[in-house]
Protein backbone atom coordinates (compact mmCIF):
# COMPACT_ATOMS: atom_id res chain seq x y z
CA UNK A 1 0.00 0.00 0.00
CA UNK A 2 1.27 3.59 -0.74
CA UNK A 3 1.88 5.84 2.24
CA UNK A 4 -0.85 8.29 3.22
CA UNK A 5 0.72 10.84 5.44
CA UNK A 6 -2.68 12.37 5.96
CA UNK A 7 -2.94 9.31 8.95
CA UNK A 8 0.50 10.39 10.74
CA UNK A 9 -0.25 11.47 14.29
CA UNK A 10 2.28 13.46 16.00
CA UNK A 11 1.51 14.27 19.75
CA UNK A 12 3.10 15.01 23.19
CA UNK A 13 3.31 17.32 25.98
CA UNK A 14 6.11 19.03 23.98
CA UNK A 15 3.23 20.84 22.53
CA UNK A 16 2.33 22.42 25.66
CA UNK A 17 5.55 24.23 26.39
CA UNK A 18 8.64 23.04 27.96
CA UNK A 19 11.62 25.19 29.96
CA UNK A 20 14.55 25.68 28.62
CA UNK A 21 16.98 22.49 29.61
CA UNK A 22 13.97 20.26 29.95
CA UNK A 23 12.96 17.46 27.92
CA UNK A 24 10.02 17.98 25.20
CA UNK A 25 9.14 14.90 24.53
CA UNK A 26 6.47 13.89 21.73
CA UNK A 27 5.54 10.84 19.41
CA UNK A 28 4.91 10.14 15.78
CA UNK A 29 2.47 7.37 15.09
CA UNK A 30 2.55 6.20 11.68
CA UNK A 31 1.40 2.84 12.13
CA UNK A 32 -1.66 3.36 9.62
CA UNK A 33 -0.21 5.13 7.48
CA UNK A 34 1.22 2.49 5.23
CA UNK A 35 4.49 2.34 3.44
CA UNK A 36 6.69 5.50 3.39
CA UNK A 37 9.79 6.96 5.16
CA UNK A 38 9.23 9.60 7.86
CA UNK A 39 11.43 12.62 7.98
CA UNK A 40 11.56 14.99 10.72
CA UNK A 41 13.07 18.33 10.82
CA UNK A 42 13.57 20.85 14.01
CA UNK A 43 13.83 24.28 13.26
CA UNK A 44 14.33 26.84 16.36
CA UNK A 45 16.73 29.73 17.92
CA UNK A 46 19.33 27.24 18.95
CA UNK A 47 20.37 23.92 16.85
CA UNK A 48 19.24 21.51 19.14
CA UNK A 49 19.11 17.68 18.10
CA UNK A 50 16.00 15.73 18.34
CA UNK A 51 16.70 11.91 19.67
CA UNK A 52 14.63 9.11 19.75
CA UNK A 53 13.64 8.02 23.41
CA UNK A 54 15.09 4.84 24.25
CA UNK A 55 12.70 2.11 24.98
CA UNK A 56 9.99 3.78 24.43
CA UNK A 57 9.43 2.34 20.52
CA UNK A 58 6.05 0.37 19.06
CA UNK A 59 6.11 -0.91 16.21
CA UNK A 60 5.51 2.09 13.94
CA UNK A 61 5.19 4.89 16.72
CA UNK A 62 8.49 6.57 17.59
CA UNK A 63 8.98 8.66 20.67
CA UNK A 64 11.10 11.71 20.60
CA UNK A 65 13.14 14.34 23.03
CA UNK A 66 14.42 17.52 22.30
CA UNK A 67 16.27 19.68 25.49
CA UNK A 68 15.88 23.19 24.12
CA UNK A 69 19.04 25.54 25.08
CA UNK A 70 16.98 28.84 24.30
CA UNK A 71 13.47 30.16 24.75
CA UNK A 72 11.16 30.83 21.41
CA UNK A 73 9.37 28.98 19.14
CA UNK A 74 10.75 25.44 17.44
CA UNK A 75 8.96 24.03 14.86
CA UNK A 76 8.80 20.66 14.07
CA UNK A 77 8.67 19.84 10.43
CA UNK A 78 7.08 16.28 9.51
CA UNK A 79 6.86 14.60 5.92
CA UNK A 80 5.59 10.82 5.57
CA UNK A 81 6.13 9.62 1.93
CA UNK A 82 7.58 13.12 1.16
CA UNK A 83 4.02 14.48 2.07
CA UNK A 84 3.65 17.46 5.09
CA UNK A 85 2.01 15.40 7.46
CA UNK A 86 -1.69 17.42 8.43
CA UNK A 87 -0.94 20.24 11.12
CA UNK A 88 2.23 20.74 10.09
CA UNK A 89 4.28 22.55 11.45
CA UNK A 90 4.06 21.47 14.93
CA UNK A 91 5.19 24.56 17.53
CA UNK A 92 7.20 23.62 20.81
CA UNK A 93 7.13 26.72 23.08
CA UNK A 94 9.85 27.07 24.88
CA UNK A 95 10.27 29.83 27.79
CA UNK A 96 13.33 30.95 30.09
CA UNK A 97 12.19 32.10 33.40
CA UNK A 98 15.36 33.29 34.65
CA UNK A 99 15.09 35.68 31.54
CA UNK A 100 12.08 37.65 33.20
CA UNK A 101 12.91 41.08 35.31
CA UNK A 102 10.77 42.69 37.14
CA UNK A 103 11.90 46.21 38.47
CA UNK A 104 10.31 49.66 39.80
CA UNK A 105 9.38 51.12 42.83
CA UNK A 106 6.27 48.81 43.92
CA UNK A 107 9.09 46.18 43.70
CA UNK A 108 11.60 47.83 45.61
CA UNK A 109 9.74 49.53 48.37
CA UNK A 110 11.42 53.05 47.09
CA UNK A 111 8.82 55.84 48.03
CA UNK A 112 6.31 53.48 48.10
CA UNK A 113 3.09 53.63 50.85
CA UNK A 114 0.64 51.62 52.08
CA UNK A 115 -3.02 52.32 49.32
CA UNK A 116 -0.91 54.66 46.89
CA UNK A 117 -0.02 53.38 43.21
CA UNK A 118 3.32 52.02 42.30
CA UNK A 119 4.79 51.07 39.33
CA UNK A 120 6.42 47.76 38.58
CA UNK A 121 7.73 47.00 35.57
CA UNK A 122 7.53 43.22 33.99
CA UNK A 123 10.34 42.25 31.17
CA UNK A 124 9.06 39.67 29.31
CA UNK A 125 10.87 40.47 25.95
CA UNK A 126 13.56 37.40 26.11
CA UNK A 127 11.40 34.83 28.22
CA UNK A 128 10.33 33.18 25.30
CA UNK A 129 6.70 32.10 24.29
CA UNK A 130 3.77 30.98 26.60
CA UNK A 131 1.90 27.80 25.57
Amino acid sequence: AIGDSSKVRVYGPAFDGVKVGESAIFSVDYMEAGDGKLYLEMFGPAPDKLSPVEGEEVEDVTTFCLIPSSAGKYELHVTFGGEEVTNNPFIVPVRDITKVFVSGSGVTGNGTCVMKPADVKVDISEAGMAP
